[in-house]
């Protein structure tokens, strides 16, 4: 252990070095600890964001106070501004913000504190090579806590090289503590500005030089049932940025814990438009590139790779002795890092409790009523609320949100976390299970459901066309549902650990077979599990057509051949509503259809055989016991 008074390598770090260099850095140096793959780095201790706070001097009013004091004094303001809750407010505390970062980017880093980095750093480059890039992480020391929401409030800085550039990233990832929104969530949140401290991180690139080729996030339990049978993977090609941004949902892996070897038990492919990686043309810095067409619509990972993860997982879990959410990296030579590995903060509040919504109308009448509003989209947890429509385009106007509204739009970021705290619910046109609109309404306990597809547009037609004030999201049975109006509902509070044992079995029949990973919580399992429900949510297409799908393919090819001898005896076109002509369009409408499901199948009897297989498999690991 180096004997140095403001920094220390990842590899001397333990968990219990949380007040001192936060939890993400504690929680790196204790992932070393046991074997875990972490790229090698080093954290700067909270006392040296102290010291910068307190060394460096500024002229304020007349008067020569220190960094620290100008600071405090600012943050008055900001409670004063921030009560009023209106536009002017914000835009106030955004420029106060501002001048905070801007004198903390200017500060001059203390000639010892200076000394501790660059010698560090030269001894890190030494360790790794030359050609090392570097991320510049932020790790506040409440960042981590169970209770609390820091995750992603300051910023973090990638590809950066060189000495002077370290240190100058260094002051920016300091000043990155009073970011608008990391200032008015701590305010709100009723935290200490002081209390909540930095320790910036400086840690080799995944992959180094030769980059990130996949990544993303896993759970150690189910991130949306809060099963604890399985490991629940999500990753997309490049930086896994694109994926907490809502910009790519990313492939799924599900993977059963308890079979004598790991089994993947469920597999979402999904077409992958776009990734991050590191900016080819600077020294600092990454950019958003087109997937390659020949990726798009494969695996970012192998089963091997899958497995793996699933193996570092189960060991994190074991280790720290809870749920855990963990990043992870997959570098173009081949090796997987761990990047980062913090308690997850929902199910592990709940215990053996759920809450169990339900509506008190009808569903079918209301579908009958044209009360739903069809959308595509994932559901997030299983919550049901209503309130007051409201579309926000951008941040800039998320000062009109009030209590109990709905809010609808194109996706959220950190930026929004301090607005979404009392809101009735939130939907998003873009994201997936694991974006940062879907993390935040977990923790906050809110309805939402992310990856709508053109829901701001259909949203904003019913008002326009149907005055549509308020409307309900409704997740209760895993499905997102959005209704034209307040819905009644309720729900029941469900202490599993408290629930009688009876003669008679209580069993569950279920439908859906993602599902079972919630009703895997009820004494006695599935009672009932019906094939046709699991092929008409998992496979969506009848047997016959996946058998006879070449046939079909040949068929409508006839159909063509036969329409253009028809057009030329006619010389005219068919007429577009003559049944030759619809039976044409609904074949090719089931061929599109057909190709779309087994996108990554070339055989599609092998594609029915695996998703009733996977169906079946998830039904069995949400219920093992």
């Amino acid at each position: 252990m180096e004997n140095y008074r403001y920094i220390r390598f990842f590899d001397d770090l333990r968990k219990e070095d949380v007040p001192s260099v936060g939890g993400k850095n504690a929680s790196l140096g204790e992932l070393l600890s046991f074997g875990i793959p972490v790229p090698l780095g080093f954290a700067g201790r909270a006392n040296a964001y102290d010291y910068v706070l307190e060394a460096n001097d500024i002229l304020y009013d007349g008067e020569l106070i220190s960094l620290k004091e100008y600071i405090k004094r600012q943050i008055t303001t900001i409670s004063e501004e921030l009560q009023k809750e209106d536009i002017q407010s914000i835009q106030t505390v955004d420029k106060i913000c501002s001048n905070i970062r801007t004198h903390i980017e200017q500060a001059k880093i203390p000639d010892s504190l200076a000394d501790e980095i660059l010698d560090t750093y030269r001894k890190l480059v030494g360790r790794i090579g030359n050609e090392s890039t570097f991320a510049i992480r932020s790790s506040a020391t409440a960042e981590d806590l169970p209770d609390a929401s820091f995750a992603g409030q300051q910023d973090t800085h990638l590809n950066i090289s060189g000495e002077n550039e370290v240190v100058d990233y260094i002051l920016k990832d300091m000043a990155s503590v009073f970011t608008t929104r990391a200032t008015m969530y701590r305010e709100r949140a009723g935290f200490d500005h002081f209390a909540v401290k930095l320790s910036v991180g400086v840690q080799e690139m995944a992959g180094g030089k030769e980059g990130v080729k996949a990544s993303g996030v896993m759970f150690t339990e189910d991130p949306d049932s809060g099963s604890p049978n399985v490991v629940t993977i999500r990753g997309t090609w490049g930086l896994g940025e694109l994926i907490v941004q809502g910009v790519e949902k990313g492939d799924e892996f599900i993977v059963f814990k308890h079979a004598p070897t790991l089994r993947i038990i469920r597999r979402e492919l999904v077409r992958k438009e776009k990734m991050m990686i590191f900016d080819p043309s600077k020294k600092v810095g990454t950019i958003t590139v087109l997937v390659p067409p020949k990726n798009q619509q494969i695996f970012c990972l192998t089963d091997d790779q899958v497995l793996k993860l699933a193996e570092f997982a189960i060991k994190i879990r074991k280790h720290y002795g809870r749920p855990m959410d963990i990043e992870w990296a997959l570098g173009n030579n081949g090796k997987i890092y761990i990047v980062q590995a913090r308690p997850e903060t929902v199910h592990s509040q709940k215990g053996d409790t759920e809450e169990i919504f339900y509506l008190i109308e009808d569903p079918k009448k209301l579908i009958e009523q044209g009360l739903l509003i069809e959308n595509s989209g994932t559901a997030i947890g299983r919550r049901i609320d209503y309130g007051n429509v409201k579309v926000i385009a951008t941040i800039n106007e998320a000062h009109l949100l009030e209590e109990g509204d709905i809010l609808v739009t194109e996706e959220t970021n950190p930026d929004w976390t301090s607005y979404m705290q009392n809101l009735g619910g939130v939907i998003t046109e873009r994201g997936g299970p694991t974006c940062h609109a879907a993390i935040v309404s977990r923790e906050l306990n809110i309805a939402a459901i992310v990856g709508a597809d053109n829901i701001v547009d259909i949203i904003k037609g019913k008002q326009r066309d149907q005055a549509l004030e308020t409307m309900t999201i409704d997740c209760s049975e895993g499905e997102p549902r959005i209704w034209m109006k307040e819905v009644e509902y309720d729900f029941d509070t469900i202490e599993f650990a408290q629930l009688p044992h009876t003669k008679t079995q209580v069993l569950v029949n279920l439908g859906i077979p993602k599902g079972a990973l919630s009703a895997g919580k009820y004494p006695d399992g599935t009672g009932l599990a019906r094939l046709e429900f699991i092929i008409n949510d998992e496979i969506q297409i009848h047997p016959n057509a996946l058998i006879d799908f070449e046939a079909l393919v040949m068929r409508y090819d006839i159909l063509i051949e036969q329409r253009k001898k028809i057009e030329q005896i006619k010389k005219s076109d068919l007429y577009y509503k003559d049944p030759f002509n619809e039976e044409i369009k609904k074949l090719k409408q089931t061929l599109d259809k057909i190709r779309e499901r087994t996108v990554g199948f070339d055989d599609k009897e092998e594609f029915y055989v695996e998703k009733l297989a996977e169906g079946i498999a998830t039904i069995a690991a949400g219920v093992w016991k």
